[in-house]
């Protein structure tokens, strides 16, 4: 534990303080120790205990990081390179040496590995100044030699620790150095080795935990909602929302780290204890500007470089200190409350009976003799006839989603044109006035050569190397087609000029892209132009939808029921399911491809997911030669026993249990 006394000598000089928490901020390496009142605890944005094993751990350089709380990123323009960023540490910058070795030796206490050398910093090369208000230390950063200065201004509330980095206040006049990235705390709350033996929240996929009782050697790189294409970065992990979390005491001691402005811009970093480190840690990082490729031919040759312009984002993050409820339940439990507080999920109205999706394709492209020719798989006259064979059974909470509503077909022929397969619009008026909310599947952001209303010069976007952003897409008949990413004003665009009110979206909800358009456009540019789009429906189900879409959904389809599978992830857990439980109805991946059985089912249970089906009329192999093939099995006379089956047991679950939310979740044996 940490004494006043030493707080003062290892140079704490400025504090906040309110009822639940006191700040203790140390200029000179900008580092941070917090005091949790309530429980009793320390957190330090240093790495603790280092030294511990009594011998040299670590150089200078790699000791600078680790008790630095800011490092900042910057490349030379004259040579713009990935491989040339430089990552440089608060205390890298300013030299310092040390005292000691850096090893704990007898008669030592352990904190002598802070000390430095009297007079080793260098205050000629950078500088931090601080505004001690009184509920908010305003700090600014001057890098002198690379002409640069920063304001990070922290603030604490009855959540925690509070982090802000305001854009207008970011300065940079050097010719020689630009400034890429920012991130504050790398190491706050880090845990040694197998000491705390607790676990990291990782919101990938349905939800991870990393158990940090052994080594790994790996580092978990990730953008909060997904990769840019704009930029050509890719993660194979997905974060559909935009926290994690650290826990090394379960149930006492612990955090997690929410970004709540800037979020499209910035990413996370999990390293973990290893042959080259001692520590798990994570942290995130601000992107003030990217790297990307200018092509100068059509050879694709090119050099990288980064855009001219600092970015305009503010940037604000929250340290939630969790106390008693440091485990992945009490994450979910804030984590909820905040976004209902703050309007990001609206609760709807649920029924006491376990809904089911239905998904209907109605037909799709299929070759002709010239050309294509829709094919029709389902007719509305089926659709009405399968609801009311299913409304027999005693299945009344129905949700419908209609694919091939268009004669434009299905698969990759989006966004469609309003050319209606006869019955369509009157189906909709029934079902609605039955209470049976129906979408059609439309999709704004993506297109593909198919697409009838795409213009490829007009309407397909291009990416900071001024490239088109396509990519193929092939089909299980090797039918290999061309998709797009389309200008985000052209999605508007498409979107005004349809008269939709019901639709049902798969990719907007999961796609965001910086472009190119003249000038250089961020991914949260992008955003803005999707919530007008998300906006403008009365009703909108999206597929696998991350925290940007939320706000404006009925109806979550397609979650997922596991996370990306690396081999350090120790557990899979409903962490996203915890958030929605009783919020909004959220639908499972469909049931006809269920290759795990019962184990399914009673994922399903555990999760609270209710089932989804896609099925047609016709015999799936009619659409044999069409792009929906990819669906091998649909027909409603093969599922309408199993959809009673496995819809009997999953609402008996449902009944009594009813639209209780999730507030805890306790493994009571493994499997």
């Amino acid at each position: 534990p940490y004494s006043d006394n030493v707080l003062s000598e290892l140079g704490y000089d400025y504090t906040l303080e309110n009822d639940r928490y006191k700040l203790y901020f140390e200029p000179l390496s900008y580092s941070v120790v917090m005091y949790d009142k309530v429980n009793d605890y320390y957190l330090s944005s240093r790495a603790e205990l280092q030294g511990l094993s009594g011998i040299r751990e670590n150089n200078t350089s790699t000791r600078n990081m680790l008790n630095s709380g800011l490092w900042i990123s910057y490349v030379r323009k004259a040579n713009v390179t990935t491989a040339t960023e430089e990552t440089e540490s608060i205390y890298s910058i300013a030299d310092v040496s040390y005292v000691t070795d850096g090893s704990i030796k007898e008669g030592q206490d352990y904190f002598s590995v802070y000390d430095i050398e009297e007079n080793s910093y260098d205050e000629g090369a950078v500088e931090v100044t601080v505004l001690n208000m009184s509920n908010q230390l305003e700090t600014t950063i001057e890098f002198f030699d690379l002409d640069m200065r920063i304001q990070v201004n922290l603030s604490l509330s009855e959540e925690g620790l509070h982090v802000s980095i305001p854009a207008s206040e970011l300065i940079e006049t050097s010719d020689i150095y630009g400034l890429t990235k920012i991130t504050v705390f790398p190491y706050f709350g880090a845990v040694r080795e197998d000491l705390a033996p607790g676990y990291m929240l990782i919101p990938d996929g349905v939800g991870a935990l990393i158990r940090l009782d052994a080594p790994i050697e790996e580092t978990l790189r990730a953008r909060f909602y997904g990769g840019d294409r704009g930029l050509n970065t890719s993660s194979r992990a997905y974060l559909s929302v935009p926290i994690a979390a650290l826990i090394s005491y379960v149930d006492h001691q612990g955090y997690y780290v929410r970004v709540d402005e800037g979020e499209t811009s910035a990413s996370f970093e999990a390293s973990f204890w290893s042959s080259n480190s001692k520590y798990h840690k994570m942290s995130v990082t601000h992107t003030i500007r990217p790297i990307y490729k200018a092509i100068i031919n059509q050879a694709g040759d090119g050099r990288e470089q980064i855009p001219e312009a600092l970015t305009t984002l503010d940037y604000q993050m929250t340290y939630v200190m969790l106390g008693d409820n440091a485990n992945y339940s009490g994450v979910a439990n804030h984590y909820k409350e905040h976004l209902l507080d703050n309007g990001i999920l609206n609760e709807k109205t649920l029924s006491d009976e376990l809904p089911l999706m239905l998904s209907f394709l109605m037909g799709d492209q299929t070759p002709a003799f010239l050309g294509t020719r829709y094919l029709e798989m389902t007719s509305t006259n089926d659709i009405e006839q399968m609801i009311d064979t299913l409304q027999s059974e005693g299945i009344n909470d129905l949700m419908v989603e209609l694919y091939g509503w268009s004669r434009d077909g299905h698969m990759d022929e989006a966004p469609y044109r309003e050319r209606y397969v006869s019955g369509v619009e009157s189906l909709m008026s029934k079902l609605q006035g039955e209470g049976i909310t129906t979408a059609l599947l439309q999709e704004y952001a993506t297109g593909s050569s198919l697409a009838s209303r795409v213009l490829f010069n007009r309407d397909v976007a291009r990416d900071y190397s001024r490239l088109k952003m396509e990519y193929q897409v092939g089909s299980i008949n090797s039918q290999v087609v061309e998709a797009y990413m389309l200008y985000p004003d052209r999605s508007l665009a498409f979107a005004n000029d349809d008269n939709l009110a019901h639709v049902s979206m798969p990719d907007m909800g999961h796609t965001l892209f910086s472009y190119y358009d003249d000038a250089f456009y961020t991914r949260a540019d992008t955003l803005v132009y999707y919530q007008e789009i998300m906006a403008s429906f009365e009703t909108l189900m999206m597929h696998a939808p991350s925290k940007y879409a939320w706000e404006y959904l009925d109806a979550y389809l397609s979650m997922p029921f596991m996370h990306s599978n690396y081999y350090y992830y120790t557990d899979v857990i409903p962490f996203i399911p915890m958030l929605l439980k009783g919020i909004i109805p959220y639908f499972n991946t469909p049931l006809n491809f269920n290759a795990l059985g019962d184990t399914m089912i009673l994922t399903m249970i555990d999760y609270g997911m209710a089932p989804n089906y896609i099925l047609t009329e016709q015999p799936t192999e009619t659409m044999r030669f069409t792009r929906s093939s990819v669906y091998f099995t649909t027909q409603f006379d093969v599922f309408k026993d199993d959809i009673k089956t496995n819809y009997d047991r999953l609402n008996d679950i449902y009944v009594a249990v009813g639209q209780a939310r999730i507030v805890s979740r306790n493994m009571l044996a493994l499997g």
